[in-house]
């Protein structure tokens, strides 16, 4: 009787873990969600060695690893990562660097008297601030994988049916 209490405890764990964990959003379901366009927006240099080809490689990779496209950019829809860096300087010299970074899905809307301006149109999932020794790529990399697998998740969940 106490084994098969605890089977049931454990199955309807797993079976609710993606009520929990994951969250269905409208401005998130999309025909072709399996293809995503990736933008990384320019990165200033800085001493933890976080550039737009690192996270764009890393960026991809993630969503590849979740069964999603990463396709050539055109209009419409995209992943659209924002990472802010800015050295930390201590008696004039750098320690490390202050980052912050989120990551949303938005589009690109050409209006005719103003050109194209980005609108976020879903969820967009945001890591605070947080102060990296220099050179601490790693740590920034785990960060940021964490922050996509939010996305992703919620993400898949929303266009899965």
């Amino acid at each position: 009787m106490r084994l098969s209490k605890l089977s049931l405890v454990l199955f309807l764990s797993f079976f609710l873990s993606s009520f929990c964990w994951a969250e269905k959003f409208k401005s998130l379901k999309f025909k072709d969600y399996k293809n995503v366009q990736v933008v990384v927006e320019a990165i200033n240099p800085n001493s933890v060695g976080i550039t737009e080809d690192k996270v764009l490689v890393a960026t991809k990779l993630r969503l590849m690893r979740n069964g999603l496209k990463v396709v050539p950019r055109t209009q419409g829809r995209y992943l659209y990562v924002t990472i802010s860096v800015m050295d930390v300087k201590v008696g004039g010299r750098t320690q490390g660097s202050a980052v912050s970074f989120d990551a949303g899905i938005t589009r690109l809307v050409n209006i005719p008297s103003i050109g194209p301006i980005m609108i976020t149109e879903s969820l967009t999932e945001a890591e605070g601030m947080s102060v990296l020794p220099r050179g601490d790529y790693e740590s920034f990399l785990k960060d940021l994988n964490e922050c996509l697998d939010r996305l992703i998740l919620n993400y898949l969940e929303s266009n899965l049916e």
